[in-house]
């Protein structure tokens, strides 16, 4: 129940309510609360619109935090286990949603990028499934790429 642990602490540094933040994303208070409960989460674009109104990385929902930092507005991660063996799926996987917004990067750079979101789908909950994890650290790393060259 990580995203639902870390859903709820964002809220309440946040001091929203579902009342409040199921409005902003266009769903309803009983949908937020059952992501609040574990039953369900969002993925795509309203999982994307849920990191944007709290503030953090869409990843950052999913991983396994050790604690937030001092401050209390970022999450600390925890070290996860090397999957570097997955880098030519993520790889592929980045190249495809990428093009699905005509955006091509060179190889040294998608590559790159590929690190990263596989080192983010490689922190998140165990629970998930690794092709359900890397679809969500891909989606995050293709929707940042998207807004920096926007």
């Amino acid at each position: 129940m990580t995203f639902a642990n870390n859903l709820r602490r964002l809220m309440q540094l946040r001091g929203l309510r579902a009342a409040q933040l199921g409005p902003r994303l266009g769903v309803t208070p009983t949908a937020v609360r059952q992501w609040l409960d574990g039953k369900t989460h969002p993925v795509g674009r309203r999982l994307a619109d849920l990191a944007e109104a709290l503030g953090v990385a869409p990843d950052e929902l999913f991983v396994q935090a050790a604690g937030f930092s001092d401050g209390g507005t970022e999450f600390q991660g925890v070290d996860a286990p090397d999957e570097l063996h997955r880098l030519p799926d993520v790889v592929e996987a980045l190249v495809a949603k990428l093009a699905e917004d005509g955006i091509s990067l060179g190889p040294r750079r998608t590559t790159a990028h590929a690190q990263a979101a596989l080192r983010q789908a490689s922190g998140m909950n165990r629970a998930l499934p690794f092709e359900e994890r890397t679809r969500i650290a891909v989606e995050a790393k293709a929707h940042d790429i998207r807004r920096r060259l926007d």
